[in-house]
């Protein structure tokens, strides 16, 4: 997409080489927020549902128009305590819904400390696979007193920061402090971090395959206005009252132009 992009901006006369060139960045950005999008992350002292047992949440993905199946996704929520400590702990696993074995699937594991009713992240793993081995592994640790996120490397973070990883709890953290306008620092893996925004847009019915939901729709764009004329909009719906499921998604599958994906919430166990 970039490669094909970058021929049709050069093609173009020099007034539009700006467009062409926030255009590219725009497919960059929202490339990498897709592939790492959901389910857990960086948060600091965050509201969050005090569920009263483990949850189970199963998800698929597919291209909005031709319903072609991509990607099938069980998240895991539970409280365990270690070394004296409570922690809120949100496991997840993403396969292809063919189950080939030469595709990449995806493992996550992230552990909220729990502190006077609110969570922060403290540690985050992601293990990418194919055939059944790992091929990629990603930690990150966070020092919240010292502000600081380490990977093998240490990044200064702030209290706004959340790993690409996250959003599900970012969002239901809006809900419960009955937010519609945030803006955010995002942290991607590699230690870059961008500036985006959140905003609630409106309360829609939604009819997912686990049934129908009252929601709050968020909008998520970058928080910078030229690059947030030319990037597409992504969406989240998330249940409108407790305990806050995250129901659908619905934005571009790599960038501006590429198919629209949607993930939908199938099925459910509290």
């Amino acid at each position: 997409m970039e490669k094909l992009l970058s021929s049709v901006v050069a093609a173009r006369k020099p007034a539009n080489k700006l467009r062409g060139f926030l255009a590219s960045q725009a497919t960059i950005v929202f490339s990498i927020l897709i592939f790492f999008s959901l389910p857990a992350a960086a948060l600091f002292q965050a509201e969050y549902y005090q569920f009263p047992r483990s949850m189970e949440y199963d998800y698929v993905t597919y291209r909005k128009g031709s319903k072609e199946l991509l990607f099938k996704e069980k998240f895991n929520i539970s409280k365990q305590r270690y070394a004296r400590q409570d922690y809120v702990v949100i496991r997840s696993s993403s396969q292809p819904t063919d189950n080939n074995p030469d595709k990449f699937s995806k493992e996550t594991l992230t552990y909220y400390q729990i502190d006077q009713g609110k969570i922060s992240t403290s540690h985050h793993e992601n293990h990418t696979k194919k055939s059944g081995q790992t091929q990629t592994l990603f930690k990150i640790d966070f020092d919240w007193p010292r502000r600081t996120a380490n990977y093998g490397t240490a990044v200064r973070v702030n209290d706004r920061t959340v790993l690409t990883h996250d959003l599900g709890v970012f969002f239901q953290n809006m809900l419960l402090k009955d937010l519609n306008d945030v803006p955010f620092t995002v942290l991607f893996q590699n230690g870059n971090s961008l500036n985006l925004r959140a905003r609630c847009v409106g309360e829609e019915e939604v009819a997912a395959k686990a049934g129908k939901f009252t929601c709050k729709k968020f909008e998520m764009a970058p928080d910078f206005q030229l690059i947030s004329m030319i990037a597409p909009k992504i969406y989240f719906w998330f249940e409108a009252k407790p305990p806050y499921r995250y129901v659908r998604y619905e934005g571009p599958e790599r960038g501006p132009f590429s198919p629209t994906v949607v993930q939908e919430l199938v099925g459910y166990k509290l």
